[in-house]
């Protein structure tokens, strides 16, 4: 009897959780219609050697947390420059006021700023619909 309940309350629990999720609109982002595989694709594979780059790295002390950030960084910028991405000029302009912004709020440096939000955006394509990405495609002469 005890087992019949416990079968029944499970199955109850899995339907509402069912019903629940079907239910709740997806907060997924849309995705853009302008979206370079290439650079999704580029990325995917320079975040994933930068992460393999670090994985055998232990910070025993803060500062060695720093240079693990650093070296991870330094790989995936270059993997993405063999790639054949830099910088995008487009997003320097569009990041260097939300740059004076936090740091203001968090009484940082401009530059301390605008590098948290470098190495935050550089392994994502967009976190805000009408901010540009990180990298732009060299243009071979």
């Amino acid at each position: 009897m005890l087992t019949k309940l416990n079968i029944s309350l499970a199955l109850a629990t899995l339907v509402a959780l069912a019903a629940a999720l079907w239910l709740i609109p997806s907060s997924t982002p849309q995705a853009v219609p302008s979206l370079d595989k290439n650079l999704v694709h580029s990325i995917d594979d320079c975040t994933a050697i930068a992460d393999k780059s670090v994985a055998h790295m232990v910070a025993i002390v803060d500062f060695q947390k720093l240079e693990i950030a650093g070296r991870r960084v330094r790989v995936l910028r270059n993997c993405m420059q063999d790639m054949g991405y830099q910088e995008d000029p487009q997003w320097t302009k569009f990041a260097t006021p939300l740059a004076e912004q936090q740091a203001k709020s968090q009484h940082t440096s401009i530059d301390e700023a605008l590098e948290h939000l470098r190495r935050e955006h550089m392994a994502r394509i967009r976190l805000q619909a009408n901010s540009p990405t990180y990298w732009k495609k060299i243009q071979k002469a």
